[in-house]
């Protein structure tokens, strides 16, 4: 995938790749907790999802996501928690540190995103 890097996108966001519109059902696992939150923005380094419950910056997750009926694994860092994202509401920035099952169906579903997009 041919995606921005933080210099395409200016210091001031130091996300990885392109974050794109979409929908998707997350189960987020912290210790003996699993919440389930609605995802609104998708990139290949990681996603925002919305939820009323806060798990504190830094903490590894452990992340199901159902995309597109397709399950996809894997495991990550909240890089944001709080307040609202575009007006959405509250919820989680979480950055992938791995992606353990759906890899390249990951990469097709926000390929054609993208490419629907352009």
């Amino acid at each position: 995938m041919s995606h921005a890097t933080d210099a395409d996108i200016g210091n001031s966001d130091r996300r990885r790749g392109v974050r794109i519109p979409a929908l998707a059902t997350c189960w987020i696992a912290r210790d003996s907790v699993t919440l389930m939150g609605r995802v609104t923005n998708l990139s290949d380094g990681g996603l925002f999802v919305l939820t009323p419950c806060s798990i504190c910056r830094g903490s590894g997750v452990e992340l199901s996501l159902n995309i597109g009926g397709k399950l996809v694994e894997a495991s990550g860092c909240v890089a944001w928690c709080g307040g609202t994202d575009e007006a959405d509401g509250p919820g989680l920035g979480i950055q992938f540190d791995r992606v353990m099952n759906g890899r390249e169906y990951l990469e097709r579903f926000l390929d054609d995103l993208l490419g629907r997009l352009s």
